[in-house]
């Protein structure tokens, strides 16, 4: 095959062309404009959220999601090491510490691991929850709900709120993802939850992120940090440190027009997984399991292999022109990491070295997928 198969491309409309030119016509093309307060309006309509703020990227949701949870510098915040590294440096941001946890069969946070690194290695009073080792506050959890996956966002949220641990749900990868028991989206069962726009994602703006809640005051202070601490706007009085973080009205515009079709493009995805599944069947491969206690957006698609095949079938791949990518490297493992507390760490290097992502992209046709499986 000639052409390039993405890994994860945008799928765009001409309604999407028509919003953005309608945006860049009525010159309100940077932080402010009608397309950014009805693309909040629309995202917390969706996910049954009580407000919403947009920001420019997943990461600077992340960042000042954890930053309205108070998250302060000396804090620790419990995270997983499988996950992108954008999940992790908002908490280096903070000057607060990452205590790595374990991923589960899904790629989440393994519960049962975190119940007993809280039951056997913390303590709790009435000013929170402390680290045995560390003394150190645990002030917050980041739970990714990674490729889509649903992580056991019930459960934990549970075992937090005992503790009087703060839960941001990192939900960049999994808009429209949601728990079939208690009908809850992921993304609104913590105190803040966070989506990603990027270009890779099920939708995009081009970029962007979103910040979601039920605390009005919480959603406020972050669109208040977001546009660089206004305290008067006219006189240009700034009485805290501010950021650049608001997403542009021009990029608010693709993504509501985007977020119209958000199901379609799931109903797509889930589909396009169906048939790599058979396919992959064919050649002796299988995709990773889905959790069955959620109705994911199968935004992307990780195969098993064996770690002795991996590189093997990634650089055939690629040399064919075909995207596919592997895991992450665990974040407890990077340079700027590794002096950081982890836990347990064994099931994300077993899945580290046995899986593959390949293309996804919503628009992938049937030929696409036999021609890459065919390489197999």
């Amino acid at each position: 095959m000639s052409k390039l198969i993405p890994l994860s491309e945008p799928n765009f409309s001409k309604e999407d062309r028509k919003l953005l030119l309608e945006s860049f016509d009525s010159t309100f093309i940077s932080s402010s404009g009608k397309f950014l307060d009805k693309f909040e309006d629309k995202i917390a309509k969706l996910t049954r959220s009580e407000c919403c703020a947009l920001t420019t990227n997943g990461t600077s949701a992340i960042h000042l999601g954890l930053k309205a949870l108070g998250v302060k510098e000396g804090d620790e915040v419990i995270c997983p090491s499988l996950t992108f590294i954008a999940s992790i440096n908002p908490i280096l941001y903070l000057n607060a510490s990452p205590i790595f946890m374990d991923s589960d069969e899904y790629f989440c946070m393994d519960l049962e691991k975190l119940k007993h690194f809280l039951t056997k290695h913390t303590y709790t009073n009435k000013m929170g929850t402390f680290n045995k080792i560390t003394k150190k506050r645990i002030s917050s959890l980041i739970l990714v709900h990674v490729w889509g996956n649903a992580g056991k966002a019930v459960e934990i949220v549970r075992e937090c709120k005992k503790r009087k641990i703060k839960v941001l749900e990192d939900a960049t990868e999994s808009l429209g993802t949601k728990i079939k028991k208690e009908n809850l989206y992921t993304g609104t069962i913590g105190d803040v939850g966070c989506y990603s726009f990027n270009g890779n994602k099920i939708i995009t703006a081009g970029g962007g992120g979103a910040v979601v809640s039920k605390n009005k005051n919480l959603i406020n202070k972050i669109k208040f940090w977001s546009t660089q601490s206004k305290s008067d706007p006219f006189n240009y009085i700034h009485n805290e440190l501010g950021f650049n973080y608001r997403l542009s009205n021009m990029q608010a515009a693709i993504g509501l027009s985007q977020l119209k079709r958000l199901r379609k493009i799931i109903s797509q995805k889930k589909e396009l997984r169906k048939y790599t599944e058979k396919a992959l069947h064919s050649k002796g491969y299988k995709l990773y399991e889905l959790p069955p206690y959620s109705d994911n957006n199968c935004w992307l698609f990780v195969m098993k292999c064996k770690s002795s095949e991996r590189m093997k079938l990634l650089n055939k791949l690629n040399s064919n022109k075909v995207m596919a990518r592997p895991v992450w490297g665990l974040c407890h493992k990077q340079r700027y990491t590794k002096q950081f507390q982890s836990f347990e760490i064994e099931k994300s290097e077993k899945l580290l070295k046995e899986s593959i992502c390949l293309p996804s992209s919503s628009g992938l046709t049937k030929a696409q997928i036999d021609f890459y499986v065919n390489l197999l």
